[in-house]
């Protein structure tokens, strides 16, 4: 029901609570396709197995594909790529230069 409102986070915990595998699989799966790293990392809370390195850098390269510079470099960080965390805190320096020019 929260997942057909929109309400992701609250799935997020009643899958937790309620200890559903499968549940949480799917907001998992959805958090990576968002590039969300906030939702993958809330679903990690109840099932650390769900987000190995390969899990975050596919988050990253989808959140990078969206625009959402921040959450691949903690994806990346997190995957523990440093020549692709490298590249995104160029790119979001990059950004920032030519906000302030």
């Amino acid at each position: 029901m929260y997942l057909e409102e929109g309400f992701v986070n609250d799935a997020v915990e009643f899958f937790g609570v309620a200890g559903s595998e499968a549940g949480l699989e799917l907001v998992r799966r959805i958090a990576v396709e968002e590039g969300d790293f906030f939702l993958l990392s809330r679903v990690a809370e109840f099932a650390p197995d769900a987000a190995f390195p390969q899990v975050w850098r596919e988050l990253a390269e989808h959140a990078c594909d969206r625009g959402k510079l921040q959450f691949a470099l903690k994806a990346f960080e997190k995957s523990g790529d440093g020549e692709r965390s490298a590249e995104i805190r160029k790119a979001i320096a990059h950004q920032r230069e030519a906000v302030e020019e």
